[in-house]
């Protein structure tokens, strides 16, 4: 892909997480001169599939086994039988759960 602010030679690698019903659920995008990292898209690719699943959200560095995010709307039971654990509100609008993977 080229862009329109950037010169021909510098072309833009895409690279894009596609689910099973064909939607694309994440976009990377980096200059030529910025190397990808197959470590990174893939710890970018089980979020999605964490949310599907449970609702949950992931913070900033998450790996598979840290703790989640949970919504205000999801109920406790939900998390007991999605996570095996209850979640813990750390503050008022931050609610989280231990994952047991």
């Amino acid at each position: 892909m080229l862009h329109v602010k950037e010169p021909v030679e510098w072309p833009i690698r895409k690279s894009l997480l596609v689910d099973p019903s064909q939607r694309v659920r994440m976009i990377f995008e980096y200059p030529v001169f910025v190397g990808r990292n197959t470590e990174e898209v893939l710890r970018v690719a089980k979020a999605p599939q964490l949310r599907d699943g449970t609702g949950a959200a992931t913070p900033a560095d998450w790996e598979e086994g840290d703790m989640a995010i949970i919504p205000d709307d999801h109920p406790e039971s939900a998390v007991l039988r999605d996570f095996g654990a209850a979640s813990t509100t750390l503050t008022p609008d931050l609610r989280v759960v231990s994952q047991n993977t």
